[in-house]
């Protein structure tokens, strides 16, 4: 899991992953060919992220994204409906990640978003969407942003065919000097 957390005066900016994969919806010319946007009770899991009742349901954003013909990813966003009514359909069919919209449309500075990268089976659902065999191997990125308040925002699971996407990052070593890189790290070598 990587924490991406702003503990100085400046204002937050994600870096590393959450950078990677805004540039990699906008620059490989993915576009949302499919966009869902409905209320649902959510996962045990997720009410307890977004700190909300069970019986409450949350918003539920889907978004199927192609590059070409070919299907790219499909990611769920859970978040709370107070955030999300004010949010335009066109807002979330545009390439503006949905972090960068809370944080422009509503002030909410965020400040951490803790990722976790898992190997998982395509259920019949994720299969349809994503154009594989059910039981597959799809790559899920599950984010957890939170405000700098420690409210959470939003709990997104993107998924990618196992076949088609590669995860890579390049890991700087903390002692390195900056003239030793060999291009922008993702993030600092963790101390094992």
């Amino acid at each position: 899991m990587v924490a991406l957390t702003h503990t100085g005066s400046e204002p937050p900016a994600f870096t590393g992953f959450g950078e990677e994969l805004t540039t990699m919806f906008t620059f490989l010319d993915t576009r949302v060919a499919r966009l869902v946007v409905k209320e649902e009770l959510p996962p045990a899991e997720v009410a307890e992220f977004l700190r909300q009742p069970a019986a409450d349901p949350a918003v539920v954003i889907e978004r199927l994204r192609r590059r070409g013909d070919q299907v790219f990813a499909f990611s769920v966003a859970y978040l709370p409906g107070a955030w999300a009514s004010h949010l335009t359909y066109d807002d979330l069919h545009e390439q503006t990640p949905l972090p960068e919209l809370l944080e422009n449309r509503l002030n909410i500075p965020l400040a951490e978003a803790l990722l976790s990268v898992t190997a998982v089976p395509a259920d019949a659902v994720l299969a349809g969407h994503l154009e594989v065999t059910p039981n597959i191997p799809l790559l899920q990125y599950e984010v957890r942003y939170l405000a700098q308040d420690g409210t959470p925002l939003i709990l997104a699971r993107i998924h990618f065919r196992g076949d088609a996407h590669q995860h890579r990052m390049r890991l700087a070593w903390m002692n390195a000097s900056p003239g030793a890189r060999r291009g922008r790290p993702s993030t600092q070598c963790p101390r094992l």
